[in-house]
């Protein structure tokens, strides 16, 4: 992206994410939330295929138990 930071704890140099996590919303570097976004759909996405599935079935009025 242009740009490198890095930070120096007990010294090691490690880069700083590209994206870090703040109260549970991913911060990309131009507060465009594509990141966030994404991360959201990869987890609903596995919710809401089932719930496809399951759209299409008949459910029956009442139960008979013989």
């Amino acid at each position: 992206m242009g740009y490198s930071v890095f930070t120096s704890i007990e010294q090691r140099k490690s880069a700083l994410e590209p994206a870090p996590t703040f109260l549970g919303i991913k911060l990309d570097p131009k507060l465009k939330y594509n990141s966030h976004f994404n991360e959201i759909v990869k987890k609903v996405s596995p919710k809401v295929n089932i719930l496809r599935r399951i759209k299409g079935f008949k459910w029956r009025k009442s139960i008979s138990l013989n």
